[in-house]
């Protein structure tokens, strides 16, 4: 499409990949005549039927948002369908905040009073559109990072409690002939068996979780291993902090003190 396409020019128009794919998979576009509504924005009754010729093929763009889905589009010339507003890009190898200046002084040029207004940048463009999305990171984030402290602080609450309770055990076994090794030894092994337990569960709760997030938070494609790693290892820490520390207080009592604690 050109500036010699206007009203009184041959009706031309430019469809999207997405338009290709639907109704014109098997043949070459270019060429094919249409038939569709002409874009009327300033009559009052119903547009009329308007016949164009597929002159081009563009790139699919998501107009209506990074979320939303690829939709078949027709783009007509702007001179064979003129609106109140429109919207200009300009694609520039430079820095493009050097160009607003040059741009307006080529808009006024060609009319005076045409106004220039809301003009950003791509990368602006695009930090504006994924605003709410980082928004949600930064409040799941910091509600996933307090959740992994308090289920840490929990986990390691419980396995002391747990190993306190079994000091009379220890102690027992100590008094038949088990090192302070072995019984620390014991309690890790089954302190390890029971975490390692709530650790695949919860991985399997992370995974449904990851899928729930994908259709909240744009770009992401998955869960996170890194992070859930990182999470495993802080949770599998605290829980073997709550019983190393608790089973060598037990370990280092004397078995006849041992024995009697309540």
């Amino acid at each position: 499409m050109s500036d010699q396409d206007t009203l009184k020019s041959l009706p031309v128009a430019v469809v999207n990949e997405e338009f290709v794919r639907r109704f014109s998979r098997d043949s070459d576009p270019l060429g094919h005549w249409i038939v569709m509504r002409k874009f009327a924005p300033f009559s009052n009754g119903p547009w009329p039927m308007v016949k164009l010729q597929i002159v081009g093929v563009y790139r699919d763009v998501k107009n209506s948002g990074m979320r939303s889905e690829t939709v078949p589009e027709i783009d007509l010339p702007f001179w064979e369908a003129p609106t109140p507003d429109a919207r200009m890009a300009v694609r520039t190898a430079g820095d493009p905040h050097t160009l607003t200046r040059a741009i307006a002084t080529t808009l006024a040029s060609m009319q005076s009073d045409l106004p220039l207004a809301d003009v950003k940048t791509m990368d602006a463009v695009v930090s504006d559109a994924s605003a709410r999305d980082r928004f949600s990171m930064v409040l799941y984030g910091t509600f996933g990072i307090l959740a992994l402290v308090l289920a840490a602080v929990g986990i390691y609450g419980v396995m002391a409690f747990q190993v306190a309770q079994r000091t009379k055990e220890i102690g027992l076994r100590m008094a038949v002939g088990a090192d302070r090794r072995q019984v620390i030894g014991m309690v890790l092994l089954k302190g390890l068996a029971l975490v390692g337990c709530g650790l695949v569960l919860g991985s399997f709760g992370a995974l449904l979780a990851s899928l729930i997030l994908r259709t909240m938070l744009y770009g992401m494609e998955g869960i996170n291993f890194a992070v859930l790693a990182v999470a495993s290892g802080t949770l599998l820490a605290a829980a073997m902090l709550g019983c190393y520390f608790p089973a060598r207080r037990a370990a280092k009592i004397d078995p006849i003190s041992a024995l009697r604690y309540e």
